[in-house]
């Protein structure tokens, strides 16, 4: 049985990649292009297909993170299934899909020591450069490593690029395989507003990375390049709601948090704090003492659902919980996505700063990325604040998805 493509043929690359047979295969694109639909429609194949002596098959799917995999992957390869006919049982807590085929396991590129199991018939990562280059090549090595469960065992990338990351290092600097490209004005049925707005979004490297699908070296760019100060500074009067939302970030030098309001769909940032040698409780307080009688909504680091920076017995997160602040969030987003939503609420001028808070404006305009378009962290007296007003805009400001189609 094989999952039949309605509508018109597949866009060229992704023709191209499926229709390979070459070891290990990668697809490298622009937003829009198409790499997650033919990733899905790569691992069914893969899945239906490619079994081992006993007809089953075993494969791998490997995403940046669960919560990722989950959205990308496992709702719609599920509806692919079931649109099939193809009865299935999926474990939640294993992230384990059988079917009368074989099975499927999925993996984060966060826990790569995690990757462990027998030989396998394929194996596909999707989005492989989000990670960082330490993690994916250590996947790399893993997963060519148990690629031994069938003659024709395979394993295939499809990647925006970042930076020059194992995808590039693979593909071109050694040579191996077999890559393939797309460009996001490939895709005939994306909306031209969406193609148009990335234009306007992004400067030359940035289009040449996420629309054309190049590896380019961004060592150096500015990560917060759609904040300016001429368009991004909130110089009116202005009333306090009764309802705060703030941004946190949990170091314990400097503790950092940003302080912000609606106002209808824009978010003005009034205020940060800033504590030197401190802890999540300190951090309670001052709140509390600034904004006493306030509602305060909380946009943490969500790291903090595991650590503490207090030396207590309670996490950072739920330190913040039973000081009565409502907690938003769940995970945290990559750098390239959080960035992108960032960057784009800037430039639409959808959040605003006031002047007063000039820690907060110099970090926007001095943080810059590392060699794999990544937040540079090495200036340990950067990315605090804009950290913390970052996990606040990026998941208030959630954009729309392009709505398009692939064929």
């Amino acid at each position: 049985m094989m999952y039949m493509v309605e509508g018109d043929k597949l866009l060229p690359h992704q023709k191209l990649f499926f229709e390979s047979k070459k070891n290990p295969k990668a697809l490298v694109t622009g937003f829009g292009a198409g790499k997650t639909f033919i990733f899905l429609l790569e691992t069914f194949k893969h899945h239906v297909m490619n079994r081992n002596d006993k007809d089953q098959s075993n494969g791998w799917v490997v995403y940046p993170t669960l919560d990722m995999a989950d959205e990308l992957f496992t709702i719609p390869f599920l509806q692919m299934l079931n649109k099939s006919g193809i009865k299935y049982n999926y474990n939640i807590s294993k992230r384990a899909l059988q079917t009368k085929y074989g099975r499927i396991k999925v993996f984060s590129l966060q826990t790569p020591e995690r990757m462990v199991g027998s030989e396998l018939t394929f194996c596909g990562a999707d989005e492989f450069d989000v990670e960082t280059p330490k993690n994916t090549q250590r996947a790399y090595d893993k997963i060519i490593g148990r690629l031994r469960g069938s003659e024709k065992a395979q394993f295939y990338i499809t990647t925006t690029p970042e930076g020059y990351n194992t995808t590039y290092r693979v593909f071109v600097k050694k040579g191996l395989g077999e890559l393939f490209r797309g460009n996001t004005e490939d895709n005939p049925y994306l909306p031209k507003e969406y193609i148009e707005s990335l234009k306007k979004q992004y400067d030359e490297k940035l289009i040449r990375q996420y629309m054309h699908g190049e590896f380019v070296n961004l060592k150096g760019h500015t990560a917060y390049y759609g904040f300016d100060r001429e368009k991004n500074l909130w110089k009116k009067p202005f009333d306090v709601p009764r309802n705060l939302l703030v941004g946190m970030d949990f170091n314990v030098s400097p503790m950092s948090a940003v302080i912000g309001f609606r106002d209808g769909y824009d978010i003005i940032i009034f205020d940060t704090i800033k504590i030197m040698n401190s802890s999540t409780y300190e951090m309670v307080d001052e709140l509390k003492h600034r904004y006493a009688n306030y509602k305060i909504c909380v946009y943490p680091d969500m790291t903090g659902i595991k650590r503490n920076t207090a030396s207590a017995g309670y996490t950072d997160i739920e330190i913040l919980q039973k000081a009565g602040f409502e907690i938003r969030g769940s995970y945290n987003k990559t750098h390239r996505d959080s960035l992108n939503i960032v960057n784009n609420a800037f430039a639409k001028q959808q959040v605003w700063i006031t002047p007063n808070n000039e820690d907060l404006i110099e970090d926007l305009e001095q943080v810059i990325l590392d060699d794999n378009g990544r937040i540079d962290k090495s200036n340990l007296d950067l990315t605090h604040l804009s950290d913390a007003a970052r996990y606040l805009i990026d998941r208030e400001l959630k954009p729309k998805q392009a709505a398009w189609k692939t064929s």
